[in-house]
């Protein structure tokens, strides 16, 4: 899963299209390479489905893309975050 805050003074923005590109990664595949997400307050969260394809270490690797507002929806912003994701295939 990756995530990331809204900046102080904003939220999440619901109408931006919140996603996850993936840009490689290590003992994986994707079966949906960009993965949609959804607000949660000030927060943006992507669950990203994911297939090992080997036991042990692995490694996701993208970008997510997200939109934040202030409260009053005058200043929106849409960021990007680079993101790598350990996990641990089991046997």
């Amino acid at each position: 899963m990756a995530s990331a805050q809204a900046d102080a003074g904003y939220h999440c923005n619901e109408d931006y299209p919140n996603k996850f590109t993936t840009t490689g990664g290590t003992n994986v595949t994707y079966p949906d390479p960009k993965p949609r997400g959804a607000c949660a307050g000030d927060r943006v969260v992507v669950t990203i489905p994911i297939v090992p394809t080997a036991a042990g270490p692995g490694t996701v690797v993208g970008t997510l893309s997200y939109g934040i507002c202030d409260d009053k929806k005058t200043s929106c912003l849409m960021k990007k975050k680079d993101v790598t994701l350990a996990f641990d295939a089991g046997p």
